[in-house]
């Protein structure tokens, strides 16, 4: 009777979730599988850890900058994708200061200028001339300004998650481009990142909520706003990390996260953000203009619910 068919639908609905999650891990481990990974020597000498897949001789390179704090290995997925439709030749490097690629000491080795630099001399050390480069998050920053310092490397850009707004322009013009209200003192003030480095000694769960927005925040730990940064309780960590995980996510995604940082730490990765004054310096001389329009076909794309969208619209 009908009473019969509605209390059956919700298990067809929870035996098509357990279908689909079964899918999406098979096909997560088919892609994992048909990539590779080497070490990358660059013309500076910086070693890269780099994940490869698809036909190394297809027409076209896109090379994927990743964000912080995350590795190659969130373009898992997209690295399959682009391999499988034929015609690409995908690359996604551990940039330095992440993974068991280098990571040099001193705040401007992490400069934009030379992270964009790194960009180039992987494509070249590929075998290349040029390349598509698509960044997400802090890698659009990177993607941005390899475009605009390497023109005839980057023929076209992607940025994820982070809007233009030409990173080697003054702080002033930055802060207009986003819409930063005046006190996200955190890009500029290097002694706030050694405050933010000290809440992530609990990287299961900094990797928990980063990932999953497990406190409806997903940088309320990894980018604190607030200074001293608050604590989080003891039983909402412990709740976040034995949480049930979304279908999209598996226990082994979360371990790569946490597993790479517990080797690394999140010193050379926070350096990125210390070396914002150091780039701003750097190009003390040399100011794009405010109407300046990057030369590349250039496509942005963004979430509504993403917090660095929420951030920057104006």
């Amino acid at each position: 009777g009908p009473g019969r068919g509605a209390a059956e639908r919700p298990r067809r609905k929870a035996r098509r979730r357990r279908r689909w999650r079964s899918a999406t891990a098979a096909s997560a481990a088919a892609a994992r599988a048909a990539q590779r990974t080497a070490m990358v020597t660059l013309a500076s000498g910086i070693e890269l850890e780099v994940t490869m897949a698809g036909d190394d001789a297809a027409p076209t390179m896109l090379l994927f900058l990743h964000g912080y704090p995350e590795l190659a290995y969130s373009y898992r997925h997209q690295l399959a994708y682009f391999a499988a439709a034929g015609g690409y030749f995908v690359v996604a490097p551990n940039q330095r200061g992440y993974g068991n690629s280098d990571k040099p000491s001193g705040i401007s080795q992490y400069r934009y200028d030379v992270l964009a630099a790194d960009a180039k001399q992987l494509v070249a050390a590929l075998g290349r001339e040029r390349a598509v480069v698509i960044g997400h998050d802090f890698g659009s920053i990177v993607a941005q300004t390899a475009a605009m310092l390497h023109p005839d490397t980057f023929s076209a850009v992607v940025l994820l998650s982070v809007p233009p707004f030409y990173p080697l322009s003054t702080f002033e013009q930055q802060q207009q481009a986003l819409n930063l209200p005046h006190n996200y003192y955190f890009f500029v003030h290097s002694g706030y990142w050694n405050v933010a480095e000290e809440t992530l000694n609990d990287v299961e769960f900094a990797f928990i909520n980063f990932l999953t927005g497990a406190l409806d925040s997903t940088d309320a730990l990894l980018l604190p706003t607030s200074w001293p940064v608050p604590a989080v309780p003891r039983e909402l960590r412990d709740a976040a990390v034995t949480a049930p995980l979304p279908a999209w996510l598996t226990r082994d995604d979360v371990a790569t996260y946490v597993n790479a940082f517990r080797k690394s730490g999140f010193t050379y990765a926070l350096n990125w953000y210390r070396a914002w004054n150091a780039t701003l310096d750097a190009f003390a001389e040399r100011r794009y203009p405010d109407d300046y329009v990057m030369p590349q076909p250039t496509l942005f794309v963004g979430a509504k619910r993403d917090l660095p969208v929420l951030r920057f619209e104006g």
